[in-house]
Protein backbone atom coordinates (compact mmCIF):
# COMPACT_ATOMS: atom_id res chain seq x y z
CA UNK A 1 0.00 0.00 0.00
CA UNK A 2 1.12 3.35 -0.85
CA UNK A 3 0.48 6.02 2.61
CA UNK A 4 1.68 8.66 0.42
CA UNK A 5 -0.77 8.72 -2.50
CA UNK A 6 -3.44 7.99 0.33
CA UNK A 7 -2.20 11.96 2.11
CA UNK A 8 -1.98 13.45 -1.07
CA UNK A 9 -5.41 12.72 -1.84
CA UNK A 10 -6.26 13.56 1.53
CA UNK A 11 -4.52 17.10 1.32
CA UNK A 12 -5.74 17.94 -2.14
CA UNK A 13 -9.60 17.61 -0.64
CA UNK A 14 -8.94 19.53 2.06
CA UNK A 15 -7.04 22.37 1.21
CA UNK A 16 -9.64 24.22 -0.93
CA UNK A 17 -11.81 23.99 2.54
CA UNK A 18 -9.37 25.41 4.26
CA UNK A 19 -8.02 28.04 1.81
CA UNK A 20 -11.83 29.27 1.66
CA UNK A 21 -11.63 29.61 5.78
CA UNK A 22 -8.67 31.33 5.72
CA UNK A 23 -9.89 34.05 2.97
CA UNK A 24 -13.39 34.37 5.43
CA UNK A 25 -11.01 35.19 8.30
CA UNK A 26 -9.32 37.58 7.04
CA UNK A 27 -12.27 39.13 5.09
CA UNK A 28 -14.26 39.39 8.66
CA UNK A 29 -10.78 41.05 9.92
CA UNK A 30 -10.58 43.35 7.68
CA UNK A 31 -14.55 44.23 8.10
CA UNK A 32 -14.06 44.98 11.58
CA UNK A 33 -11.08 46.92 10.83
CA UNK A 34 -12.86 49.00 8.54
CA UNK A 35 -15.26 49.39 11.55
CA UNK A 36 -12.54 50.18 13.60
CA UNK A 37 -11.32 52.89 11.26
CA UNK A 38 -15.03 54.63 10.89
CA UNK A 39 -15.36 54.84 14.52
CA UNK A 40 -12.08 56.87 14.63
CA UNK A 41 -13.22 58.84 11.65
CA UNK A 42 -16.78 59.29 13.11
CA UNK A 43 -15.39 60.53 16.59
CA UNK A 44 -13.08 63.94 14.39
CA UNK A 45 -16.53 64.48 12.70
CA UNK A 46 -18.33 64.62 16.12
CA UNK A 47 -15.36 66.88 17.32
CA UNK A 48 -16.04 69.50 14.60
CA UNK A 49 -19.74 68.96 14.94
CA UNK A 50 -19.42 69.96 18.87
CA UNK A 51 -16.76 73.15 17.28
CA UNK A 52 -19.80 73.97 15.04
CA UNK A 53 -18.10 73.62 11.86
CA UNK A 54 -20.50 71.59 10.00
CA UNK A 55 -19.05 72.63 6.08
CA UNK A 56 -15.78 71.27 7.42
CA UNK A 57 -17.32 67.99 8.92
CA UNK A 58 -19.27 67.41 5.58
CA UNK A 59 -16.60 67.80 3.89
CA UNK A 60 -14.27 65.56 5.45
CA UNK A 61 -16.69 63.21 5.14
CA UNK A 62 -16.96 63.44 1.23
CA UNK A 63 -13.14 63.15 1.20
CA UNK A 64 -13.16 60.10 3.28
CA UNK A 65 -16.35 58.31 1.27
CA UNK A 66 -18.32 58.71 4.37
CA UNK A 67 -22.24 59.44 4.48
CA UNK A 68 -23.16 61.06 7.81
CA UNK A 69 -26.63 61.53 8.93
CA UNK A 70 -27.54 63.79 11.81
CA UNK A 71 -31.53 63.72 13.59
CA UNK A 72 -31.93 65.81 16.76
CA UNK A 73 -34.57 64.98 19.62
CA UNK A 74 -34.83 67.08 22.39
CA UNK A 75 -31.54 67.64 23.23
CA UNK A 76 -29.94 64.99 21.84
CA UNK A 77 -28.24 64.91 18.49
CA UNK A 78 -27.43 61.17 16.98
CA UNK A 79 -24.59 60.84 13.83
CA UNK A 80 -24.39 57.94 12.04
CA UNK A 81 -21.63 57.08 9.78
CA UNK A 82 -21.63 54.52 7.56
CA UNK A 83 -19.58 53.23 4.44
CA UNK A 84 -19.89 50.79 1.94
CA UNK A 85 -17.11 48.14 1.91
CA UNK A 86 -16.02 45.90 -1.55
CA UNK A 87 -15.88 42.24 -0.08
CA UNK A 88 -13.98 40.04 -2.27
CA UNK A 89 -13.47 37.14 -0.39
CA UNK A 90 -15.34 34.45 -2.57
CA UNK A 91 -17.68 32.55 0.15
CA UNK A 92 -18.13 35.60 2.32
CA UNK A 93 -19.46 37.83 -0.70
CA UNK A 94 -21.87 35.32 -1.52
CA UNK A 95 -23.39 35.22 1.92
CA UNK A 96 -22.72 39.46 2.93
CA UNK A 97 -22.85 40.49 -0.87
CA UNK A 98 -20.32 42.23 -3.16
CA UNK A 99 -20.86 45.66 -0.70
CA UNK A 100 -21.16 45.66 2.66
CA UNK A 101 -22.42 48.65 4.28
CA UNK A 102 -20.42 48.82 7.61
CA UNK A 103 -21.88 52.10 10.07
CA UNK A 104 -21.72 53.29 13.60
CA UNK A 105 -23.20 56.10 15.72
CA UNK A 106 -22.98 58.47 17.86
CA UNK A 107 -25.55 60.14 20.35
CA UNK A 108 -24.22 63.85 22.35
CA UNK A 109 -25.82 65.88 24.49
CA UNK A 110 -26.55 69.62 22.80
CA UNK A 111 -25.32 72.59 24.89
CA UNK A 112 -27.95 74.95 25.30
Amino acid sequence: MNRKGQALVEFVLIIPVFILLVLGVLEFGNIIYQKYQLESKLDYIVDLYKADELDEASSYASKEKINVNYSSEDNFTKIIASKQIKVSAPVVSNILGKNYTVSVSRVILNEQ
